[in-house]
């Protein structure tokens, strides 16, 4: 399902953007 892991990214990309706020 790399429809999926797409989404996954997404996220993850989200949270490590609120983790660093360089």
């Amino acid at each position: 399902h790399s429809g999926h892991e797409s989404r996954n990214n997404s996220w993850t990309q989200f949270l490590i953007s609120k983790r660093r706020p360089e």
